[in-house]
């Protein structure tokens, strides 16, 4: 996550007053990265309760499915929170490929 926030700063940074620059797209990755991320701590330590030792005592494994959630839940976000940003990224390499190229005035 650190990572990535600060590559969003550089970005930002590298944009400075730049008003054909649209900032908020840089901003609304920041958050939702933030988000994400939170959500995934939340989810880690909620999924068991007080028992949070179950995850990571090898004589309590069998008895997980007793106290804690459905595997599933923890699996598949994590899958949403790997995945999340590689797809936006390819998205928005795609949309930046279908940007008209702008001429400069010194080309002919």
């Amino acid at each position: 996550m650190a990572g990535r926030l600060s590559f969003c700063v550089f970005i930002l940074w590298i944009a400075g007053n730049d008003p054909k620059v649209k900032k908020w797209p840089i901003y609304l990755c920041m958050v939702a990265q933030v988000v994400v991320n939170l959500l995934q701590v939340v989810i880690w330590t909620a999924q068991c309760g007080k028992h949070l030792d179950y995850i990571w005592t090898p004589s309590k494994v069998s008895e997980v499915g007793q106290v804690c959630w459905n595997v599933e839940i923890q699996s598949q976000f994590g899958y949403f929170s790997g995945c999340e940003f590689d797809t936006l990224d390819d998205i928005r390499s795609i949309t930046d490929d279908m940007q008209p190229s702008i001429r400069s005035p010194i080309s002919t």
